[in-house]
């Protein structure tokens, strides 16, 4: 019994030393550094754009923050797709719906809300998660066909 309990604790303890907390202030350092280097991209439509996005995503790579660095950078680039969409740049859906699944992997993976995530840049979270929502329902209905 006594080694059941030390080994539970052992485990608990290796688990709880691997859970750090999410540092929200670099989610947005990153989104404002990826914005600054890549917002000027979006012109006549997004693929000049999501070529930067990817360029930012693979130097992220070589950083110590990389899951959080990525999650960041892809979640620019879907919320600033959304944005051209809406004032009708081309490519922009596709582009969103590009780098959706990507943010979200990682998002589920570190555990992370979609309202803390989306308070990491102003901005109507109510729409901006409804829409997010909307747009994951969409792609699984066109995989799922």
């Amino acid at each position: 019994m006594n080694r059941k309990a030390a080994i539970l604790g052992l485990l608990f303890f290796s688990f709880s030393a691997h859970s750090e907390p999410i540092d929200f202030s670099l989610i947005t350092k990153v989104e404002v550094q990826t914005r600054d280097v890549c917002q000027t991209e979006i012109d006549e439509d997004t693929v000049g754009f999501k070529k930067c996005i990817l360029k930012e995503a693979s130097i992220a790579k070589k950083l110590p923050n990389q899951k959080i660095t990525k999650l960041a950078i892809y979640y620019y680039g879907w919320l600033a797709s959304i944005v051209a969409s809406k004032n009708g740049i081309q490519t922009s859906e596709e582009t969103a719906l590009y780098f959706l699944p990507k943010f979200r992997r990682i998002q589920k993976e570190l555990k992370i809300s979609d309202l803390d995530l989306c308070h990491t840049i102003q901005g109507d979270c109510v729409s901006r998660n409804a829409r997010m929502i909307q747009m994951e329902n969409k792609g699984n209905a066109a995989s799922s066909k």
